[in-house]
């Protein structure tokens, strides 16, 4: 009987411990990935956003001036490798360049960064990073392409009064302008003026240059002891090298009748050129440039 009593004691032992057991307890959330050993929650941190600048626009164009601006592009801007010379003018609103030579007033269509001032009313043209490349009244030398109004984007064409009517330039990337007011005063040609002028030579206000083998770099000229002096400015002394080694190729040839001797000097980004034979101009250059290439 006692044996009995205690296999039943030791029974509602073990069903009381397996209840026990079974029963739930307070839901803990799954753990997944790494676990973060810490008595505290870390706070989220949203990343920093830097906010897009946005683009400067050009400032507006002077009120009844006309001065298209080419569609900004999407990526690379291509352009036409041509070269327009002349004076840049503007008359009723427009702004063009006069090619005197071909007897033509192109309408240029300018870099979309490209904008216009007045100073002292005179119009000045910038690029875009706000310095002035040319002035109206200058001779300037503009990289590009001529084109039809046809093939313009609509949104130039809308920039276009009636009164600018073509023919067109697409301006490309080269875009210089020279007041010939201001070339006796080049870094190069003033030295060289006073260089003469110590030698006894009287030197009297310049000329426009259209020296045949310079023209149309933007050129003046002197007349200096029975002779002409001619003095062209080119862009840059590479570009002035390669026109002195093609006038050296093609000197020799008798397709040009001189009015007197030409004896041709390099000096830097300038070409000179004298007409004549007086030993002391020849010898003021030689001094000055380095020998003629040309004879």
């Amino acid at each position: 009987m006692k044996r009995c009593l205690w296999y039943g004691l030791l029974l509602s032992l073990l069903f009381l411990a397996a209840c026990a057991c079974s029963m739930p307890g307070p839901a803990l959330p799954p753990v997944t990935g790494d676990v973060l050993l810490s008595s505290t929650l870390a706070p989220t941190i949203a990343p920093s956003i830097t906010p897009t600048p946005v683009p400067t626009l050009p400032p507006t164009v002077p009120p009844n001036i006309s001065f298209p601006r080419q569609t900004p592009p999407e990526g690379e801007r291509d352009v036409m490798e041509a070269l327009l010379f002349g004076n840049l003018v503007e008359f009723d609103g427009c702004v063009r360049v006069e090619a005197a030579d071909i007897g033509a007033y192109h309408l240029p269509v300018w870099p979309p960064s490209f904008y216009i001032t007045l100073e002292d009313g005179v119009i000045q043209v910038h690029d875009g990073s706000g310095d002035v490349v040319a002035r109206v009244g200058d001779w300037v030398r503009m990289g590009g392409g001529e084109t039809k109004i046809t093939f313009l984007d609509t949104d130039v064409r809308a920039q276009i009064p009636d009164r600018c009517a073509g023919p067109y330039w697409i301006v490309g990337n080269e875009v210089a302008g020279v007041s010939f007011v201001d070339l006796p005063q080049h870094s190069t040609i003033a030295p060289l003026l006073d260089a003469l002028a110590q030698q006894g030579f009287a030197l009297d206000a310049p000329e426009q240059s259209h020296a045949i083998m310079l023209y149309p770099e933007p050129g003046i000229a002197y007349r200096v002891a029975e002779g002409w002096l001619h003095l062209h400015l080119f862009p840059d002394a590479q570009i002035t090298q390669v026109r002195a080694d093609s006038i050296a190729h093609e000197l020799p040839h008798p397709i040009i009748d001189w009015a007197a001797s030409p004896h041709f000097f390099r000096c830097e980004a300038v070409i000179a050129l004298y007409l004549g034979d007086d030993a002391r101009v020849i010898e003021a250059l030689a001094g000055f440039c380095g020998e003629s290439f040309a004879p």
